[in-house]
């Protein structure tokens, strides 16, 4: 009974009380919800700033997937963009192998260090892996957030990863969390284990990843929670802490797109 109700998150084992449900959310998007293929949309960090700013999108996140793209987004103008719209400020690091004790590693983290200095930034949010350096990150003083990750990863994918992880960053304020609901879904279609994980962050848990299902031979890894047969779900970690800034990476096609999911992400 026990863990039924753990599953379904009820009043005993919510981390923190819930809010009144009528009160808009800070929510907003990633810049990598505009990355697939066949979307109708262009994703340069301009298109995206400009669209999401169009819809009333309360915070962006600036995605990265490589350390040659953040290079590339130093040395255009829209490093020089303005982003005082925004109420909060994202960047996304590599995903792959960048902040381990190496030259790339130490790149990486400077070029974070250097768009940081540049505009306020909420947190920089970061993969964990088995060979991360946790050093550079804690003397880094940046607000890295440790992210759930999928099923392809190998750290960061189950609830003892997360309880390491946050013994490691104890002695360090500025280091949290942010909660992915799709990549804990994936490894959990129940729902308990996205619950746990949220429980066990606790208040290092500052922002989640919000997105759902993505349809059958889509090729995507992130579908659209307001219409993904899984949204009951994604609600549910939504609600268990209703109090955390919200970012859509779901992959969009057009503005309607966008609409919707903001629609859904502020509910």
């Amino acid at each position: 009974m026990a863990r039924k109700n753990q599953a379904r998150g009820d009043k005993r084992t919510r981390a923190h009380p819930p809010l009144d449900q009528h009160v808009e959310r800070l929510a907003g998007f990633s810049t990598g919800c505009l990355y697939h293929a066949h979307s109708t949309l262009n994703a340069s960090f301009h298109k995206a700033e400009g669209l999401f700013k169009k819809v009333g999108a309360d915070l962006i996140e600036l995605h990265f997937a490589t350390l040659g793209e953040v290079r590339a987004f130093q040395e255009s103008d829209s490093v020089r963009i303005e982003y005082g719209h925004f109420s909060k400020v994202y960047l996304h690091a590599p995903s792959k192998e960048v902040f381990h004790s190496n030259l790339v590693g130490w790149e990486t983290l400077g070029r974070m260090q250097a768009l940081a200095l540049q505009r306020s930034i909420s947190g920089v949010i970061v993969h964990p892996d088995p060979y991360l350096d946790y050093s550079m990150l804690r003397n880094s003083h940046l607000p890295f957030l440790f992210e759930n990750t999928d099923l392809n990863r190998q750290g960061g994918t189950s609830l003892k990863d997360i309880k390491r992880i946050k013994k490691e960053i104890s002695q360090s304020p500025h280091l949290g969390f942010a909660f992915n609901a799709q990549h804990a879904y994936a490894h959990d279609r129940s729902g308990k284990l996205g619950l746990e994980m949220i429980a066990a962050m606790g208040d290092r848990l500052k922002v989640m990843h919000v997105s759902g299902q993505p349809e059958p031979g889509s090729g995507r890894s992130h579908g659209l929670a307001y219409d993904a047969n899984n949204k009951a779900i994604i609600r549910g970690f939504m609600d268990y802490r209703p109090d955390l800034p919200r970012i859509g990476i779901g992959y969009a096609k057009n503005l309607r797109d966008i609409q919707a999911e903001l629609d859904f992400l502020r509910r």
